[in-house]
Order: C-alpha cells, then sequence, then structure tokens
C-alpha cells in the first residue's frame, strides 16, 4: 500500500515537474528581450532538457531503448552549463575557459566511442560532468561570499538549485552501472530519488525566474553586467 502510494508521488513528482520545467522556458521566453546572456544560456538547457525527457518518455513507450539520449544530453549539459558559469561567476576560472571547454566536449564524445557503450550508461561522462557543474557552483558561492556587491538573489538561487540537485544525483549517475547489475528494484530505487531531486530542481528554478522577470530589476552594476 505504501509503496504503492510513493510509486503514484513519484509518478506526480515526474508530471509536475515537466509542467513546471515547461513554465519557465514560456515565462524566459517572455521575458527574453531583458533578460541577461546567463538566463538566456539557462533557456537553452531548459529547452535540452524538455525535449530530452519528452523523447525519452516516447522512446520508452514504444519499447525503444532511450540510454542513447543520455550520452547526446550529457554533451549539451556540460556546454550549456560552462556558458552559464562562464558569464555569471565574477573572476575568469580554468573551468569555465574555452579550452577546457573544447577539450573536455572532445573527451565526452570519446568516452561514447571508445570506452561506454552509447546503449549503455555513460558513468564516467556524467560523473565528470556533474563533478565540474558542482565545482563552478560551489565557486560561485565562494566568489560572492568576498565580493562586497551580492548578486541578483534570483541568480543565487539558481545556482543553489543547480548545487542542490547535481550533489544529490552524483552517485546515482557515479554508480549507475552498478546499481543496475545489482538489480532492478535497487536501481529503480535509486532513479525515484533523481525524480524527487528533480522536482525539487524544476520548483526551485522556476521561482528564481518569476521573481527574477516579475520583481528585481537589473542595475547596471558590473556584475549584473555580466548576469
Amino acid at each position: 500500500m505504501l509503496l504503492s502510494l510513493f510509486e503514484d508521488f513519484v509518478k506526480l513528482a515526474m508530471q509536475i515537474s515537466l509542467g513546471t520545467l515547461s513554465s519557465s522556458i514560456l515565462v524566459l521566453f517572455l521575458s527574453w528581450k531583458k533578460i541577461p546572456l546567463s538566463l538566456k544560456y539557462l533557456t537553452f538547457f531548459l529547452i535540452w532538457n524538455f525535449l530530452t525527457e519528452v523523447t525519452a518518455f516516447l522512446l520508452l513507450e514504444n519499447d525503444i531503448g532511450n540510454l542513447p539520449l543520455l550520452h547526446i544530453y550529457t554533451l549539451g549539459e556540460f556546454l550549456l552549463f560552462s556558458l552559464f558559469y562562464r558569464e555569471i561567476n565574477l573572476k575568469a576560472t580554468f573551468l569555465t575557459k574555452n579550452i577546457f571547454i573544447l577539450v573536455s566536449s572532445l573527451l565526452i564524445i570519446l568516452n561514447t566511442v571508445f570506452l561506454q557503450d552509447i546503449a549503455g550508461f555513460n558513468s564516467n561522462a556524467k560523473t565528470f560532468v556533474q563533478v565540474t557543474i558542482i565545482i563552478n557552483a560551489i565557486l560561485f558561492f565562494y566568489q560572492n561570499s568576498s565580493e562586497l556587491k551580492a548578486p541578483n538573489s534570483s541568480i543565487k538561487l539558481i545556482n543553489s538549485a543547480i548545487l542542490i540537485y547535481y550533489s544529490g544525483s552524483l552517485f546515482i549517475f557515479m554508480f549507475s552501472n552498478y546499481f543496475l547489475s545489482r538489480g532492478i528494484k535497487i536501481h529503480r530505487a535509486f532513479w525515484d530519488f533523481n525524480t524527487l531531486l528533480n522536482f525539487l530542481f524544476q520548483v526551485l528554478i522556476f521561482i528564481a525566474i518569476w521573481r527574477f522577470t516579475h520583481k528585481e530589476a537589473i542595475s547596471p552594476t558590473p556584475l549584473n553586467k555580466q548576469l
């Protein structure tokens, strides 16, 4: 009984997440002219996220393996978040240098071609990407904690959402192949947890976007020029 209720709750969370994701994209498009470049990169990521989710669902409904999508999604995820953090970090870091982004993108592709089959989990590339995103999120907090001018609070909330989701799901993707080898049930339990993390992520992102577009004006500070 409890297990059935939990599964229903997870399904509801998944549906709400997709609806919230769609709403975030709509709000950003309606405010496109006044949002900074960083939020435009975030918009592209959310669209990438939405298209991947819908395609994965359609493939699953037709009994077609959707793991190749994870390989493609991981590359786009890395590129778009790298560009996002390149805009909002006050100081250039090695992780946001163009050469690092290009070399890392090549390594992600090579992992799929030579190391981990496209029909399986790309745990190597996914772990690398998540660790990179987590480090960027931590650096953002560190850099801004020592600055006199604090960044827009909505950008802080977006960064918090990113840090919470990617920190929470890191070990799920890192050991996904191991969990799968231990049995479907334990693997399903970790993916349910990931679904709930994604639900929190999407809700926080939507709140931040709504606050930014409806309540917070962009002032002409050096940081806001980067935002």
